[in-house]
């Protein structure tokens, strides 16, 4: 929407992009000579378009796949899932001297000290670079699938908090 255009704007955005009604690849190729870094959060076309921008020596780092229609009790949508999932060719990365890597913090959380120590090094990051998240909504605990329904109709701008 123009008004989450306008919030990238003010937090220092060069060009935001309404991906509905603008090809975010052609943009980018018209604005600058590529990318050099990636954090892709969609799949599917998103991430095949974000893996041409890439420069050489460039890194695309999958963090999600919005895009892929998982259903938990659907059987039919797991195969859809991995069907669907971003594939890469090894040899068009080596000729372009790109990288990819893949992250889901919920794979980790049966490791404890892994999740410790990357809580540690986020919350670091944030506190060295003074980044103030924006938050968007603030639900109660008990207004936690209020909370999901929100954050599912995409109406939400910045983080959604669910405080105790």
């Amino acid at each position: 929407t123009q008004e989450k255009l306008d919030l990238l704007k003010q937090l220092g955005a060069d060009y935001p992009i309404n991906y509905q009604t603008e090809d975010f690849y052609k943009v980018i190729k018209e604005k600058s000579d590529g990318i050099d870094m990636v954090l892709e959060v969609v799949g599917g076309e998103v991430f095949k378009k974000s893996l041409r921008l890439l420069n050489p020596f460039g890194r695309l780092v999958v963090a999600g796949y919005a895009s892929i229609p998982f259903k938990k009790w659907n059987p039919y949508s797991w195969w859809l899932t991995w069907k669907l999932a971003p594939k890469v060719n090894i040899m068009n990365m080596a000729t372009k001297s790109t990288g990819i890597m893949a992250t889901h913090i919920g794979y980790l959380t049966s490791n404890p000290k892994v999740v410790k120590d990357v809580w540690s090094q986020l919350s670091s990051l944030v506190i060295d670079n003074q980044i103030k998240p924006v938050v968007g909504r603030t639900f109660s605990f008990e207004d936690l699938p209020n909370a999901h329904t929100w954050i599912e109709s995409r109406n939400s701008m910045g983080k959604v908090v669910v405080s105790l």
